[in-house]
């Protein structure tokens, strides 16, 4: 699989996992009158946080690495 296109695919994973616990979160604790545990919120919002800022990290550092060479063009997707 491509890069680009594996990257693609971890950002939706990442943004619909937040997403989905959110919501069964909130569901949870409307039905229940409980709230998760902080620990696991916390655990669960810095491990995805931290994987998209990674991937960030990576793309710049990417684009940074063939502007130097001079082979980045910005309508090309790299």
């Amino acid at each position: 699989m491509k890069q680009g296109l594996y990257m693609k695919c971890m950002i939706m994973f990442c943004v619909l996992a937040v997403v989905i616990y959110t919501a069964a979160a909130v569901i949870f604790q409307y039905q229940t009158g409980q709230e998760l545990s902080t620990q696991l919120t916390l655990g669960w919002f810095s491990f995805f946080g931290v994987e998209l800022i990674n991937m960030a990290y990576l793309k710049k550092e990417k684009i940074r690495k063939l502007e130097s060479e001079g082979t980045y063009n910005e309508n090309s997707g790299n």
